[in-house]
């Protein structure tokens, strides 16, 4: 499956989240089972996001190191987050894992 990166265009500060479908119009459907509160349908941005193609049933811990690898940041204490350049993936784990 296709990985989708969803978003709200009127506010980037609601963050994003990836859904997996085959076509655009599959991923605006599921935008309802994301965190990603789009007050207007216009603001809904949908677009395609090829890293994490094939990641459709990954775990939460190997889409969070996916997220990690791309430099994606968590709520969970991103200013003490390892640096995914130079840290490995144990690091990261070791980091995630203290939620």
């Amino acid at each position: 499956m296709r990985a989708y990166i969803i978003s709200d265009s009127s506010d980037d500060d609601k963050g994003c989240d990836i859904v997996f479908a085959n076509t655009v119009r599959e991923a605006k459907k599921l935008t309802g089972y994301t965190p990603i509160d789009v007050d207007r349908y216009i603001d809904l941005r949908v677009a395609r996001y090829p890293q994490f193609d094939g990641l459709e049933n990954a775990s939460e811990i190997e889409l969070a190191e996916a997220k990690w690898r791309e430099g994606w940041w968590f709520e969970h204490d991103s200013q003490h987050m390892p640096d995914p350049e130079v840290s490995t993936v144990k690091e990261f784990l070791d980091w995630y894992n203290t939620e």
